[in-house]
């Protein structure tokens, strides 16, 4: 900034935010004030499931904002459930749905627990008798 290199500056900016999201672009962003690209940064990798944020650790600022936005995401993650989430496969959280696959009545779940963490949801739809 020093030197009048504010066009230079402001080209680097734009190539950085065309880069994909990473943990070291958060930690650019970070270092350099970009400060909406690296709450982008952040939202993206927490929606594909980042959980090692390295390097990103050592700056307690950063710590803040990851652990702010990490809370932020998790709440919104745990509203979209309760307003209800058709559960269609995978495994069944305790705040997901159940559905019919034939008549789309959506039993409770049964829940039957097997070999320590694991747990298997086994229900059978009270309308059309099917069980899954």
């Amino acid at each position: 900034d020093e030197y009048c290199i504010e066009s230079i500056r402001a080209e680097c900016v734009d190539f950085v935010k065309k880069l994909p999201p990473t943990v070291d672009r958060v930690l650019q962003a970070h270092t350099f004030g970009m400060k909406d690209h690296l709450n982008f940064c952040v939202q993206q990798l927490l929606e594909n499931g980042q959980k090692d944020w390295g390097p990103c650790l050592e700056d307690s600022e950063l710590v803040k904002i990851l652990f702010a936005q990490s809370t932020d995401f998790n709440n919104e993650l745990r509203n979209r459930l309760k307003r209800g989430h058709v559960h269609t496969g995978g495994i069944l959280q305790d705040t997901h749905r159940m559905e019919c696959g034939k008549c789309k009545n959506e039993p409770p779940p049964q829940r039957d627990i097997l070999g320590g963490a694991t747990t298997r949801h086994v229900w059978q739809c009270q309308r059309c008798k099917y069980s899954r």
